[in-house]
């Protein structure tokens, strides 16, 4: 079950979600992005700050559970309108990747009743297993109906 989340706007046909992150270091807003490359989405987590994204940014607003819950809420939202996207989790550091990593091993059980998770490891892809660390991830929903 999603922990609560931030309402985010939706634009630019369900590729770009909107909200803010609320904590110690104020109102701050970001962006979850949909971006094609080729037959695949990259999703794209980053702050906005004078119409620039900055994906390597950390917010330090101390709600990093209520923000992933509103990125997994952006992706069910993502395939209502692309249920046949591939998407990948590209880590832009050592950091995110330990991050990502945690997050699917805390919640692989959850995310694989609606999702095929693979791992992505030394540029060979394999079913996502929690028992090991991986570069990179993609993600394909499992069963289209279920968010129609």
């Amino acid at each position: 079950m999603l922990e609560k989340s931030y309402k985010a706007i939706a634009t630019n046909k369900q590729k770009a979600y909107f909200f803010y992150s609320e904590g110690k270091n104020g109102r701050i807003p970001k962006v979850v992005l949909f971006q094609r490359k080729e037959n695949r989405f990259n999703i794209v987590l980053a702050d906005v700050s004078d119409g620039r994204i900055n994906d390597k940014v950390a917010t330090g607003n101390n709600d990093a559970k209520k923000v992933i819950a509103t990125v997994i809420k952006c992706i069910y939202k993502f395939y209502e309108s692309h249920p046949n996207a591939v998407l990948e989790i590209k880590p832009v550091d050592e950091k995110r990747k330990k991050f990502f990593n945690a997050i699917l091993k805390r919640r692989h059980i959850e995310f694989e009743q609606s999702f095929q998770v693979f791992g992505i490891f030394e540029g060979r892809i394999e079913h996502y297993t929690p028992e090991k660390d991986f570069d990179s991830f993609e993600v394909i929903l499992k069963n289209r109906e279920e968010i129609s």
